[in-house]
């Protein structure tokens, strides 16, 4: 295996913290069995398998983004990429789907007046319900080897993909959605672990459900 690259500036910091949020996904991904991934703690909420799809999911959509905004910086073009729920229609769940346009201006306020730390504890906190897009919904019962090895493997392509361009300007990259807000390539990045924080506390209140089965059917 080749030696992994020193990545420095924003990106390689946003890709540390991404690769250290990977890896607690998967700490507790391995904490679940081919049973308790599959099985749904509540009608209508997600199963761990779910959630990991999910994330696979996710993953997919920031490395599209990151490949368009790296081919227009290489085609000499501005690295700009501006989203609308057109494109992505994520949404929140209190908001009707088909209303979700008009709050594009509200939300562009928000985030312009809002500090980003402010921004990422909002985003990890599980109190303001989101609707994921419809890119990102997942498959029910997918074998627990699958997941875990696609979020092994979308995770070493992003690193690749950044690796392989490592002498563009990535903070020059610039990237817009209204619900996730305005920034450059590893400030988009950053918020692509602040969502898998919040699925990890999702993951986590799964795991204490499948144990208090466990132990009410042995008890």
């Amino acid at each position: 295996m080749a030696p992994r690259a020193d990545i420095r500036g924003a990106i390689g910091q946003a890709l540390a913290v991404f690769e250290r949020t990977r890896a607690a996904t998967l700490e507790l991904a391995g904490c679940f069995d081919s049973r308790s991934v599959a099985e749904h703690p509540a009608v209508g909420r997600w199963s761990a398998g779910e959630v990991l799809d999910q994330l696979c999911k996710a993953d997919m959509i920031f490395l599209s983004i990151a490949q368009r905004l790296i081919a227009l910086q290489r085609e000499g073009r501005r690295p700009v990429l501006r989203d609308g729920f057109a494109d992505i229609d994520n949404g929140l769940r209190i908001v009707p789907l088909s209303w979700m346009r008009w709050l594009e201006g509200p939300l562009a306020v928000f985030h312009t007046a809002t500090p980003a730390p402010l921004r990422r504890a909002l985003g990890r906190s599980r109190l303001i319900r989101m609707r994921h897009p419809a890119l990102a919904q997942p498959e029910h019962g997918i074998p627990l080897d699958t997941l875990t090895g696609g979020l092994h493997d979308s995770a070493a392509a992003l690193r690749a993909l950044i690796e392989a361009n490592a002498g563009l300007d990535y903070d020059a990259m610039r990237y817009s959605q209204p619900l996730i807000g305005s920034g450059s390539l590893p400030a988009t990045l950053r918020m692509l672990a602040v969502h898998e924080e919040r699925h990890q506390a999702q993951l986590r209140e799964i795991l204490a459900f499948a144990r208090s089965e466990s132990r009410d059917n042995t008890g």
